[in-house]
């Protein structure tokens, strides 16, 4: 598809379907799904997706069981996927951290700088 790997599309869609729709429909920052209305906390644990073989197999094994996660990929780009974060346009990142400001409060991430 010719226009797969192009940043307009790529901004486009972010900024439409990611962002711009209404609250609660189809994608919510993280936070939603952790704090509720009065900013409590109430999931017990939260993993992070860059670690999340290591947090699951050491959430398992204190709980005391016998599941793990192996090294196998489970999130590989497609060969013919060219785009990535150098191809987003500033509106598009200021959407984002936007968007995501909880998530980074909550989760001890940095915003993407400009």
């Amino acid at each position: 598809d010719i226009t797969r790997n192009d940043p307009a599309n790529m901004n486009a869609w972010i900024q439409t379907n990611l962002i711009d729709r209404p609250k609660g429909i189809r994608y919510l920052p993280h936070s939603k799904y952790v704090y509720d209305d009065n900013d409590n906390q109430v999931v017990d644990v939260v993993l992070h997706f860059e670690n999340l073989t290591a947090e699951f197999n050491e959430l398992m094994e204190s709980e005391g069981l016998p599941i793990r996660l192996d090294d196998t990929p489970f999130n590989e780009r497609m060969g013919t996927a060219l785009l990535g974060v150098k191809h987003l346009t500033n509106s598009t990142i200021r959407k984002i951290n936007d968007f995501c400001s909880e998530d980074f409060l909550h989760f001890d991430y940095e915003p993407m700088l400009l």
